[in-house]
């Protein structure tokens, strides 16, 4: 499996949680994700997991040559 963010941003109300994110992470690979309560690791990883939709850029996830991206 692989997934990558472009360019990935989340926005709530007026605040930015975070901004301009490029990320891939390949099989097998491991990141870490670290920051201040209320940095936004913890709405990386929804969105990550799709249970939250980006505010700006894309998300996408592979596996097996087949191709899913939101954004």
């Amino acid at each position: 499996m692989k997934l990558q963010l472009v360019n990935a941003g989340k926005r709530f109300e007026s605040r930015w949680i975070f901004r301009g994110i490029d990320l891939c992470i390949e099989q097998g690979g491991r990141q870490v994700i670290v920051g201040a309560n209320g940095s936004g690791k913890s709405s990386l990883l929804k969105m990550a997991a799709g249970f939250l939709s980006l505010s700006r850029g894309s998300i996408a996830w592979s596996l097996g040559g087949s191709r899913l991206e939101q954004g």
